[in-house]
């Protein structure tokens, strides 16, 4: 089978007759004559050997092979016109203010940029961390144009990408020595984890004690492996080296939401395209990352929440 078959013009014309049901209104439709699109639908049967209609006087329908084949058509279809719609217009370029969560710029962010570079080559990024609050903060005072956060889930800022499970880390013998006192390692107060974590351990009835405090990823992951206290990161955003606490130690977490957001007043086209890469990809990046990590250290199972 010579893949002349899917010549756009065949395909489209093959979708007008299924869609419409009729060749003279599916000619009217493409703009074109009758016989043009019965010659288009002919080739296109021709070509792969199978009839795609069943015809007669009253009607035209599709075979078994023509629904098959339908739905090849429009996803084909699709792909050309989100090829034509990404060419036809000149390269994006411009620049970018982008704040971020620092787990998210230690684990996605190499893949986003990839993307990025691939579909508009021309960009300028400019990106820097820090807590949610902070960085929403900056993004309504205009430093900022687009923001990947974090919020608890329920809250409304923001246009939720994914959730993300949280799940406790670090030595179990750093809490056997603490007579009951949970030792944290801890983002600053502001970090939505933070929030999460001293919410759990007060409904729980847990005392703790915040051992280390700071706004680095690295650091926070030097002091759990020093054995200096125990913390919460994402599933799938686990720095290489830290184990799981047993299920059993302290309260399960709840989860936390990533969230983007971005200034409503901003029209700059390349912000909409980073925003639109974000909003597609990180979400399926995040999981993938998660479904990479069901076993940690400590030899126990994460399920799926």
């Amino acid at each position: 089978m010579e893949y002349d078959f899917l010549e756009p013009e065949r395909l489209r014309a093959f979708v007008a007759v299924a869609e419409t049901g009729n060749f003279t209104r599916a000619a009217q439709r493409l703009h074109l004559t009758q016989p043009t699109v019965s010659v288009q639908v002919r080739s296109l049967e021709d070509s792969i050997g199978r009839s795609l209609f069943d015809r007669n006087a009253q009607f035209v329908r599709l075979t078994t092979d023509g629904e098959a084949m339908l739905g090849y058509a429009r996803e084909l279809l699709a792909v050309l016109a989100r090829a034509h719609q990404q060419f036809a217009q000149p390269p994006l370029e411009g620049l970018v203010h982008f704040g971020m969560v620092e787990d998210f710029g230690a684990t996605v962010l190499p893949d986003m940029l990839g993307r990025l570079r691939r579909e508009h080559p021309r960009f300028e990024l400019i990106t820097e961390t820090g807590t949610s609050p902070d960085l929403l903060r900056r993004l309504d005072a205009g430093s900022l144009d687009l923001v990947l956060a974090k919020r608890v889930t329920g809250r409304q800022q923001g246009a939720f990408l994914c959730r993300q499970r949280l799940v406790w880390v670090g030595q179990p013998s750093v809490l056997k020595r603490e007579n009951d006192v949970v030792p944290l390692v801890l983002y600053p107060a502001s970090s939505v984890s933070r929030q999460i974590i001293l919410q759990t351990l007060r409904e729980n009835g847990r005392r703790w004690s915040v051992r280390f405090e700071s706004a680095s990823f690295s650091s926070l992951r030097a002091a759990v492996l020093s054995g200096i206290g125990v913390t919460a990161f994402g599933l799938g955003m686990m720095p290489e080296g830290l184990s799981l606490l047993p299920r059993s130690t302290l309260p399960r977490l709840a989860d936390a939401e990533f969230i983007l957001d971005q200034r409503p007043d901003n029209a700059d086209r390349i912000v909409a395209a980073f925003g639109s890469i974000l909003s597609r990809a990180a979400p399926r990046i995040i999981q993938q990352l998660a479904d990479k990590q069901p076993l940690l250290r400590s030899g126990q199972a994460i399920a799926n929440p």
